[in-house]
């Protein structure tokens, strides 16, 4: 009689342990919603909750895009500068190598990530084709799209390169305005308006 008791006991306790478990929900079958920065690593996704980002790394306030003003609207912008410094090399043995340290922004609207950006600003020494995609080819570890040439020469001739999703806005840009020898490069993905 004892053993009847405790079955239901037992499926209380093993169930609430199940649940504990998943501690970060990833999207189901629905890859469309993964960020492409660091894919493998950080398994980052579209709608995912803040508390559960903050486990993969640290953050904070935006208070250049927030005003360092909290509003009800639920909207809240973050930025984190936590990420590895990385270096652009080149087999130009003029060339120095220079460093560049990619800067993570990320929105959420209440508590759900809707946008992420990566931007890194890095000194190439020209705008040439080869010396940018001598720099794709050094970030290509962090983006599974550019990891593709064709990906990457479209990136290089156009500074342009859209991903075709349904329901998101996914892009790579690069932009060398006013600049002579560096460039801003920028992912971006986030929920289309509907």
């Amino acid at each position: 009689m004892k053993i009847l008791l405790c079955i239901p006991a037992l499926l209380l306790l093993f169930s609430c342990g199940q649940a504990k478990k998943s501690g970060i929900k990833e999207p189901s079958a629905d890859s469309s919603r993964m960020i492409d920065y660091k894919l493998s690593t950080y398994k980052l996704f579209l709608g995912q909750d803040q508390d559960s980002i903050r486990k993969i790394f640290d953050f904070r306030n935006d208070y250049l895009r927030d005003d360092g003003i909290i509003n009800d609207t639920g909207i809240t912008h973050y930025m984190t500068v936590s990420e590895d410094v990385l270096q652009l090399k080149d087999e130009d043995p003029f060339f120095q190598p220079s460093e560049f340290l990619p800067a993570l922004f990320f929105t959420t609207d209440h508590k759900k990530m809707t946008e992420f950006n990566c931007s890194i600003i890095a000194t190439t020494g020209s705008h040439t084709q080869a010396r940018i995609m001598e720099f794709l080819k050094s970030i290509e570890p962090l983006f599974q799209q550019l990891r593709s040439e064709k990906n990457k020469t479209e990136l290089a001739t156009t500074y342009m390169l859209n991903i075709d999703t349904t329901n998101h806005i996914e892009y790579f840009s690069l932009d060398t305005t006013d600049r002579t020898t560096d460039i801003l490069f920028n992912y971006i993905k986030k929920t289309r308006l509907e």
